[in-house]
């Protein structure tokens, strides 16, 4: 058995770049469909979309000087019951096949725990793809050393094909915002989400070069207005020019079938299956905030963008928790829904059970 002493765990740099976006090529997620997460041409410029602090930690062979193990580590300020709190996530645990099964991942959190002594964060949320069970073993198997897990949420991705999306109820008034606009979007979006549990609070410097969301432009934003005030937006957000979604393989019988569903798709104007190996061609649901939860506005809000994005995507990718109104706005069966389990996390077991968790979660899905 190899000594875990070959190992060593440290905080990435910007010359382990090249390292880093290989142990996700690398690792890709396991199920039916395996998905890879790249963030090409630069991981860190890709991690400035998950908050203004960010950190990599990284687990180095000291036998080979390489990289075979990655975790993130963010913090942003979010909304709990109306209160802004700093909240960490954590996101992109990835651990090289052949050096799995001999205790990293507990010396990966035990560094963890050195570095939120920092007291940055109130608590940390993470999500874990249901299904994957070699995760869930690992990581809620509450093995020494590990922190808390406590599930608060079911997490529902739904793949919307954009040429169904532009169909949607358009009887309400729509229009992309213009840069004047964004002092009121901003407003806007926290007067409402801060009645959302975990939504990000906004600023107008996230919109900002190297702010948080990159590559969105203000005109990208769809307002819905009502009676001279904004009662909701909605933008699809392109992020394959620094984050891409690659489907690794399809399931044998599907690889038999694709000649059949791609000429079925051609005639019901849906999106071909993507090649293995390429990027979907999606957007981002995101900034997805409307006033009482109404199905009209945001339907209408997601017609509107679909339309905007007809040369650009072909699928939208919405996120909502469970609970969610809006979740039962959109159809499931047009592109599948993906489903995670959303957790809190924190060594601090009773902070965990005072949590109140009653409330429906608000997550960017374009900043997980």
């Amino acid at each position: 058995m190899r000594s875990t002493s070959r190992y060593r765990f440290e905080l990435a740099g910007p010359g382990d770049d090249a390292a880093l976006r290989a142990v996700l090529a690398r690792n890709p997620l396991p199920g039916q469909v395996r998905l890879g997460f790249r963030r090409e041409p630069s991981f860190f410029a890709a991690a400035e979309v998950e908050g203004e602090f960010h950190q990599t930690i990284i687990c180095r062979d000291l036998s080979t000087g390489g990289i075979v193990g990655l975790g993130t580590r963010s913090i942003r300020d979010r909304y709990h019951l109306g209160s802004v709190l700093p909240i960490g996530y954590l996101g992109s645990l990835r651990l090289d096949r052949d050096h799995r099964g001999i205790g990293l991942v507990a010396r990966g959190f035990r560094f963890l725990r050195e570095l939120d002594g920092d007291g940055r964060a109130a608590v940390y949320v993470t999500s874990l793809a249901s299904g994957n069970e070699t995760a869930s073993r690992t990581l809620l198997g509450g093995r020494a050393g590990l922190p808390v897990y406590r599930r608060i949420a079911t997490w529902l991705t739904r793949g919307l094909p954009l040429a169904r999306c532009r169909g949607y109820d358009r009887g309400f008034g729509v229009r992309p915002a213009r840069p004047e606009d964004l002092p009121d979007i901003v407003r806007f979006l926290n007067a409402v989400g801060r009645r959302r549990d975990l939504f990000a609070a906004v600023a107008e410097r996230d919109f900002e070069e190297g702010g948080t969301f990159r590559g969105l432009r203000v005109e990208d934003i769809h307002m819905a207005v009502q009676g001279g005030r904004i009662v909701g937006t909605f933008a699809l957000w392109d992020q394959t020019a620094f984050r891409q979604i690659v489907v690794e393989n399809h399931p044998r019988r599907l690889r038999w079938l694709r000649p059949i569903l791609d000429c079925a798709a051609f005639f019901r104007g849906l999106p071909r299956l993507p090649r293995p190996g390429t990027p979907l061609r999606c957007g981002f649901g995101s900034l997805f905030v409307v006033e009482d939860d109404r199905a009209d506005v945001a339907r209408a809000l997601v017609a509107a963008a679909a339309r905007s994005h007809a040369d650009t995507a072909t699928v939208a990718l919405l996120g909502f928790d469970a609970r969610c109104p809006l979740a039962a706005a959109f159809p499931r069966g047009l592109g599948g829904t993906y489903e995670t389990a959303i957790h809190l996390v924190s060594w601090n077991e009773r902070l965990l059970g005072e949590w109140n968790a009653d409330h429906a979660i608000h997550l960017e899905q374009g900043c997980l």
